[in-house]
């Protein structure tokens, strides 16, 4: 038998390796988030009312997975030379991206430009070069987006080229590198253009922060400026979606046209609310906004504005929990990684940084790249940071000079390896949590019986479904009721049922149930379009417009209630809403 070594006879400075390398250490709550991830977006397919729909985006995530570690793989044994490469290799993509969306914009189009200057240079492309704007494109914010994620990490290739003596290749990609930021600049991408500008500032400030020379103090006021700055962000969007007056203002700032991305944000945060814990299902976001926000028969908005939002509304807040876990803890990882590399791997990080930061910022108003086909370009950030990541070792690492510091690491990567599961987990703890539950199973219920039936113009309105009894909403009603034994104020089951009673033509009871519901949540805009519809056929159409004057009905959603009215023989309630929109017009 193998005797215990004795403590005494130890020296005080000696150092005890873990049988566990450092980059897997750094690994550990990485992966556990991308496997929770990957996990959420499966209860997102199964939630969906079009499965192959959903299908469909869960492989173009699984793909945006797969790229990630296809990077990290890859780059194993040269890590420089490979993120080199690869930086070299997008940024050439990307400059075929940029010249085919100067192409095939239509530069005469309203609203392709918002400088002149920018609109003009798009024409004289088109009269003198090439004009393909009979061909589909791609949206401006999608290619701002990709252009602003490619970017930096086509500087690392640039880099990579000027050090290994490579002079004619660094010049060429210098020049890609100016087509890019050009065509950042021509995609007309606000979005784009603040992610690049706040890219470049935390980038900046990660290099700074993680390099020597300078005193703990100063770096601990630059952490607090950097942390009240991402606070402000987050603070700021909710005032804006949840707060009319802030909503206002902002809409000004920005001049959308209505609806706005604020407008749009207001709108999706009740979805979040019904689909919880599972989310309404990849790839439902228009029909689900058409049917049980705006109250449209057709599609209408393809996103809402915001990938934290979008996230949030197809995979539940579990799949935005795991989502930001897994955000913070690859830029923790990426921090060891900058410690511990070469002058070189150190600018390749905070070149990461900047890839996916920029990302992010570009994400509070844009859900583009999580919407569509671009999907898998999401991941490349977190390929090249987990490519990064890959140098750490425990020889030479300053920042685990000792055990404490290598114990201190393990116990983060532990905490954040079961931080998305305890988190979730404390979800269905929470107070009210089970009435939460039976309404969100409730919503999945309806939404999977309707919009895997619904298609116009086959069917009119979906009122016509409910009321035909065409699809079998009898476990969705008993959901619901479930939710209101456990909580009578429970939103979500409130206004779905008076939804549903509304079709059914039990305007009382439908009235009970929304009366309830604009009690509990005033603002939600459903609640306020149906209750206003219940007082207007009543004949008190006072307190319908009252309920109405706030909201956005020029998609022609009273129009649409009309003609639902005289098409069941309900003239009298047609007429009633038609009276009552010649008052709200001015």
């Amino acid at each position: 038998m193998t005797q215990a070594v004795r403590s005494d006879i130890l020296p005080n400075n000696a150092v005890i390796k873990s049988s566990v390398p450092l980059s897997n250490l750094l690994f550990t709550p990485i992966v556990m988030a991308i496997l929770i991830f990957l996990i959420t977006a499966l209860v997102g397919v199964w939630a969906a009312p079009d499965r192959s729909a959903a299908v469909h985006r869960f492989l173009l995530l699984a793909g945006g997975v797969a790229l990630t570690g296809g990077i990290a793989w890859g780059a194993k044994r040269n890590v420089e030379s490979v993120l080199g490469v690869l930086g070299l290799v997008f940024s050439l993509l990307a400059v075929g991206l940029t010249i085919h969306f100067l192409l095939t914009v239509n530069w005469d189009e309203a609203g392709s430009a918002r400088f002149s200057i920018i609109e003009q240079f798009g024409r004289w492309v088109q009269y003198y070069v090439l004009d393909l704007s009979a061909l589909p494109h791609l949206q401006k914010n999608i290619t701002g987006g990709i252009l602003l994620i490619v970017f930096p990490l086509g500087l690392a290739g640039t880099l990579w080229a000027w050090t290994n003596g490579h002079r004619l290749l660094t010049a060429a990609s210098i020049i890609t590198l100016v087509i890019v930021l050009f065509g950042l600049v021509m995609s007309n991408s606000r979005g784009a253009w603040l992610g690049f500008v706040f890219g470049a500032m935390y980038s900046a400030y990660f290099y700074w922060r993680f390099g020597p020379g300078y005193p703990s103090k100063i770096k601990w006021v630059g952490d607090f400026l950097i942390a009240a700055n991402l606070m402000a962000l987050v603070a700021g969007f909710w005032l804006v979606a949840t707060v009319p007056e802030y909503r206002e203002f902002f809409n000004q700032i920005i001049g959308d046209r209505p609806p706005t991305r604020a407008d749009v944000w207001q709108f999706s945060l009740p979805l979040v609310q019904d689909y919880w814990y599972t989310g309404s299902g990849l790839g439902s976001t228009t029909m689900v906004l058409s049917s049980y926000v705006l109250l449209l028969h057709v599609p209408y908005l393809a996103h809402t504005h915001n990938l934290f939002l979008q996230i949030a509304v197809e995979q539940g807040m579990p799949g935005l929990i795991t989502f930001v876990i897994l955000i913070i803890f690859t830029l923790w990882a990426l921090t060891h990684a900058y410690r511990q590399g070469s002058w070189l791997i150190k600018l390749y990080c905070t070149f990461a940084v900047a890839s996916l930061t920029g990302m992010l910022v570009h994400g509070t108003v844009e859900a583009n790249l999580y919407a569509y086909q671009a999907m898998p370009l999401m991941f490349l950030p977190f390929g090249f940071a987990l490519a990064l990541i890959s140098v750490v070792n425990d020889d030479d690492d300053d920042t685990v000079s000792d055990l404490s510091d290598k114990a201190s690491i393990q116990r983060v990567a532990v905490i954040g390896g079961f931080a998305p599961s305890l988190i979730i987990a404390f979800l269905f703890l929470w107070p009210g949590s089970m009435a939460n539950l039976q309404a969100n199973l409730g919503a999945v219920a309806q939404t999977r019986a309707e919009l895997a039936v619904y298609v116009w113009p086959e069917w009119p309105l979906q009122d016509e479904l409910r009321r035909n009894q065409v699809v079998n909403l009898t476990p969705a009603i008993n959901h619901y009721k479930t939710a209101l034994s456990k909580n009578p104020t429970n939103v979500t089951a409130l206004r779905r049922l008076g939804q549903i009673e509304i079709s059914l033509g039990n305007y009382d009871v439908a009235q009970h149930y929304l009366e309830a519901a604009y009690q509990a949540a005033p603002d939600q805009r459903a609640t306020r379009q149906m209750l206003g519809e219940i007082y207007a056929i009543d004949g008190n159409l006072p307190e319908a417009l009252a309920l109405w004057q706030p909201l956005d009905l020029d998609q022609g959603q009273l129009d649409a209630r009309q003609w639902w009215y005289y098409h069941i023989g309900a003239d009298d309630m047609a007429e009633l809403i038609k009276q009552a929109e010649i008052q709200r017009t001015p």
